[in-house]
């Protein structure tokens, strides 16, 4: 698979698999608005036979990433997609002249972590309360993007 831009017509679709992986997804009207901002946002997809397999919607912003939403389908996880897909996105935010990529995850979600920790991303700062469905603390995490 090769990873492509999202475009407006993908925001039912992006929608339909960020619910699928997210407890606070995005709705179809979230990723539509995304989209239409275009740039500074960005939305990197996976396909598989025509359908999404994967996605990262992003932006660069006076010279930061900020990684916005991150997701696998559940029948193809564990293949390296969300790899990949951050490593294209970390590539495109340092041609865009950012210096540093910033991200949150939930403080429960290992399996994030550890992937985001095998990319180079450290903690830097905990928001308490940040998820409502459900509950749960997100820690803010960065990492620097070296020159392209």
């Amino acid at each position: 698979m090769i990873a492509g831009p999202g475009t407006p017509a993908d925001a039912a679709a992006l929608a339909a698999l960020d619910a699928r992986c997210n407890p606070a997804a995005w709705s179809e009207q979230a990723f539509a608005t995304h989209l239409a901002a275009s740039p500074p946002n960005a939305t990197l997809v996976f396909r598989d036979g025509g359908a999404l397999a994967a996605f990262c919607a992003f932006r660069v912003v006076f010279g930061e990433l900020e990684i916005l939403q991150l997701g696998t389908h559940p029948d193809l996880r564990r293949r390296g997609l969300a790899r990949a897909l951050l490593s294209e996105v970390l590539a495109a935010g340092g041609a865009a002249g950012a210096a540093a990529a910033w991200l949150e995850v939930r403080v429960g979600n290992a399996a994030a972590r550890s992937l985001y920790a095998g990319l180079g991303f450290a903690e830097v700062g905990r928001r308490a309360g940040c998820y409502t469905r459900p509950p749960e603390d997100a820690l803010v995490l960065r990492r620097a993007i070296g020159p392209p």
